[in-house]
């Protein structure tokens, strides 16, 4: 421990209990507030960017604090919000909202404003102001204090999958952090009072300019601006294919952390030969995850991107801190940094899905990192503190970045040929595809993200016939027929589907019929409407209700009873991301309780890097009913997919289509279940 922690004790728990709990704080809330925006990975990143604003918050705070004249006029200050944020405890359960707001973007960010905004703003102050009021009493640098504090966040957020999460549910952990932050407000107490009373001047020390930050400024915003950007756009895409959860989450935010500490501790560590020689090895494996997603696992994708985002992150916070001002400009260094992080989230959270109808974002972060790593190995190249062969090195880097960067635009530039349609939104991007089978026609998809959604042919008189994972040939195709030959033509069915697709059910119906709906995206309704007709040719009318099945069928109880529906069809994935919070017990529940007694839950188990057999049997085995998994075979010249449905309820043995013999498989691996209170998709996971 360095000397200056061991004199003070006080000073550095302050340093380290603010950031655990501003840390802690993040994927706390962010997985409270999961369930109630539909299990959309843009939850973390907006909360993400929301502390990112808090903590600008809590920086210019600090910053204005500081132009007081009178120090104690500033600890009275400081502790007269402590005591105010009080108001903002317990910690609130109002952050279990619903997300039938019109933009759950700014709704989101409203109720976690009604939540945390003072408390939040008063422990981001914390360290730059403590270190302001450090360094009026000594003349030793209080820079070390900040990678102390990073060492908070940093065990804040490893702390919370492996530990928190699994030891105390949602409405536990609230309380927990509520009464952490009551004893961080005694323990600030104790060192406002020291400082209140010790010989502190009234008057600060005049500012010595050493070195004016106003040409500074501009390169501190900016290079936190690319290192918010690089964990934004690669914690986007690791999330794509899997499923929003706090260990995909604090990976990310934790790398990035540790290479501020890295840096502040060790400040020319970022130059050294082998440092420059794996930032220059990141754009290479950045670019291979890139180009070959489909082609590598889950865990290496993972791993690769997150190699990338460390020596991203070690490159710009090494120039950051290469370029860090005198104690006389601290608050104002904190402040730029502050910016520029926000900034990065606003960016990424805000603008770009405002003018981008494509995630590019990532490919830019690379881009921008690139640009500062080149333009600092030139520096040290031109001052001749690297080694020469660095020199040839970087050129040869930049040549393969280049020619990687024509291959996207290329590749790129063929898809748009063939794009009709392209949006994103708070859910994910959509995208409207026309393609030209080899047997002669054409057919048209709905992608979101990396995955298809629904596909319709485009052939006249052929344009209801469902396919791919919904084709007669599959599990839900042979579910139909079942449920057909049970009843007699009069007899209708009444359908849930949570996930509309393109409307692909809509294909099954037949007059007598009832169809509901749950669509959390409402652009996927626009887009099924205008780019799809199985919805407008069906011989029944549908109702598609917007929001979160499970929220909306739990009000439907509440309010109507039970829809009695004869099945229910889950089909709710963002692109290839698994909703958590609709395949736990308690979720299922809820569904049997709109089913009929001999009802049945259909679930596509389509992910390529997230085995759900499992989860189905443990659920099944939970509500004492059976399961059957019904597989379909590749089959490109008729666009049959080969898919997986599990099919659950009590009276599958008399559904003749789906005997074994018929095309159903027996699967006996492990049974899993999930809870609201806790879901391991790692155990799931395709390795």
């Amino acid at each position: 421990m360095p000397a200056i922690l061991r004199k003070n004790p006080l000073w550095a728990s302050c340093f380290f209990t603010s950031a655990f709990l501003f840390f802690v704080m993040q994927p706390l809330l962010a997985k409270a507030l999961l369930p109630g925006f539909g299990g959309a990975r843009s939850v973390w990143l907006l909360c993400l960017f929301f502390f990112q604003s808090l903590l600008l918050a809590g920086y210019l705070f600090a910053f204005v604090l500081s132009k007081v004249s009178s120090v104690k006029t500033q600890i009275l200050l400081y502790a007269v919000l402590l005591i105010l944020s009080l108001c903002f405890l317990p910690l609130s359960l109002q952050i279990r909202a619903t997300a039938q707001a019109e933009n759950p973007t700014f709704f989101l960010l409203r109720t976690l404003s009604a939540s945390v905004v003072l408390p939040g703003i008063l422990i981001s102050a914390c360290s730059p102001l403590f270190q302001y009021w450090f360094s009026l009493r000594t003349s030793e640098s209080p820079y070390v204090f900040y990678s102390y504090s990073n060492a908070g966040s940093l065990l804040a957020l490893l702390s919370y999958p492996f530990f928190i999460e699994t030891l105390w549910d949602i409405e536990e952990q609230l309380h927990l952090w509520t009464v952490l932050y009551g004893a961080y407000i005694l323990l600030n107490a104790v060192v406002l009072l020291f400082l209140y009373r010790s010989a502190v001047p009234d008057e600060r020390k005049p500012e010595i300019e050493t070195r004016s930050p106003r040409g500074q400024t501009a390169s501190w915003f900016f290079l936190s601006f690319a290192g918010s950007l690089a964990l934004l756009s690669i914690s986007d895409r690791i999330t794509l294919d899997i499923a929003p959860f706090p260990l995909l989450w604090v990976l990310p935010l934790a790398i990035y952390l540790c290479t501020f500490i890295v840096c502040f501790s060790m400040e020319t560590l970022f130059q050294s030969t082998i440092a420059r020689l794996l930032e220059a090895l990141a754009f290479l494996v950045f670019a291979l995850c890139l180009s070959y997603s489909d082609e590598l696992t889950i865990p290496l994708q993972v791993a690769g991107f997150c190699f990338a985002l460390a020596f991203y992150c070690l490159t710009v916070h090494g120039e950051l801190v290469f370029r860090k001002p005198g104690t006389e400009h601290l608050t104002a260094f904190y402040l730029a940094i502050a910016v520029g992080g926000a900034s990065g989230g606003l960016f990424l959270n805000i603008i770009s899905p405002l003018w981008l109808s494509k995630y590019t974002e990532l490919c830019a972060s690379a881009a921008i990192v690139f640009f500062v790593y080149a333009f600092s190995l030139n520096r040290q190249v031109s001052a001749r503190t690297v080694s020469p062969f660095l020199l040839g090195f970087r050129i040869i880097t930049a040549a393969g970045f280049i020619l990687f960067a024509l291959s996207l635009l290329k590749t790129h530039q063929s898809l748009q040929k063939k794009v009709i349609f392209s949006a994103r939104n708070f859910y994910g991007e959509l995208s409207v595809h026309e393609k030209i089978r080899p047997q002669g026609g054409r057919f048209r998809v709905l992608r979101n993200g990396s995955t298809e959604h629904g596909a319709q042919l485009l052939d006249v008189g052929r344009e209801k016939l469902p396919i791919l994972y919904y084709a007669r040939e599959s599990g839900i195709g042979k579910l139909f027929d079942a449920l057909r030959a049970t009843r007699t033509p009069k007899e209708g069915l009444n359908i849930g589907a949570v996930g509309l697709g393109v409307g692909s059910v809509s294909a099954y119906l037949n007059e007598g019929d009832r169809m509901r709906y749950y669509e959390i995206n409402p652009m996927v309704q626009s887009v099924a409407m205008n780019f799809f007709s199985y919805l407008k040719m069906s011989p029944t009318s549908e109702d598609v209700r917007i929001g979160d099945a499970r929220l909306l069928l739990a009000s439907e109880l509440r309010e109507t009873g039970s829809n009695q529906f004869d099945v229910l069809i889950l089909d709710a994935f963002n692109s290839d991301s698994i909703p958590t919070h609709l395949l736990t017990v308690e979720a299922f529940a809820l569904y049997w309780s709109h089913l009929k007694k001999n009802g049945t839950i259909a679930v596509l188990l389509d992910s390529d890097n997230i085995d759900l057999t499992p989860l189905m049997i443990g659920l099944a085995q939970t509500f004492e009913k059976e399961v059957r998994f019904v597989d379909s075979v590749d089959e490109p010249s008729t666009l049959v997919s080969e898919v997986t449905w599990a099919v659950i309820g009590s009276d599958i043995p008399k559904l003749k289509a789906l005997q074994r013999d018929e095309g159903a498989t027996e699967r006996l691996p492990e049974p899993l279940l999930w809870t609201d209170k806790h879901s391991d998709v790692w155990s799931i996971l395709r390795w």
